[in-house]
């Protein structure tokens, strides 16, 4: 009932191109308010998406060919999309273990994404997606002030996050070196 009177948005799982324009129409057709969950292949038909202005939430990337939807993902989706004017949020879930979103994150910059994309992909798209863009998704006054303090560039895996803190706390604390971590 919520969906259908616009409180909250319907969150649509979809990989198939041609499931995601069913999607589409029928959300259409009831006029509400939707985003697309996996866009596995919503490569393919960019153009649509974004004259639409989609929102949709793209991965995990690492995803095996487990069952005939997810035959055709790549990893150019999340760059392809954002380029087309989709609003992308990067997602991993439970069966990617989401400690390698950074990852794939860095993988879709190596396929296209840009940076500042990427970025948006994990912070603010992805506050504004799930509607809680006004405490958390960026850096300002009056919002949540979760910060990590990383080694390198926080999409590599090569990087390690050096400081945490959440709401001003210091959560954590790599040690200095030559003490040990475990």
């Amino acid at each position: 009932m919520q969906v259908l009177k616009r409180e909250i948005k319907a969150r649509i799982h979809a990989h198939r191109a041609d499931d995601i324009l069913t999607a589409i129409n029928i959300a259409e057709e009831f006029g509400i308010r939707y985003v697309v969950e996996h866009c596995t292949e919503g490569y393919k038909i960019p153009a649509v998406l974004g004259a639409k202005k989609i929102e949709a939430t793209i991965g995990p990337l690492l995803m095996g060919p487990s069952k005939h939807e997810l035959w055709d993902v790549t990893l150019e989706c999340p760059g392809v999309l954002a380029r087309a004017g989709v609003k992308v949020a990067l997602n991993a879930d439970t069966s990617s273990a989401t400690k390698f979103l950074p990852v794939e994150v860095g993988l879709a910059m190596r396929h296209g994404m840009s940076e500042e994309d990427a970025f948006r992909s994990v912070t603010i798209n992805s506050a504004e997606i799930i509607g809680v863009a006004d405490r958390r998704g960026s850096l300002e006054p009056g919002k949540d002030a979760d910060v990590v303090i990383w080694s390198g560039h926080p999409f590599s895996n090569f990087t390690r996050a050096e400081t945490v803190f959440i709401d001003g706390v210091k959560v954590h604390e790599l040690p200095k070196s030559g003490q040990c971590c475990c």
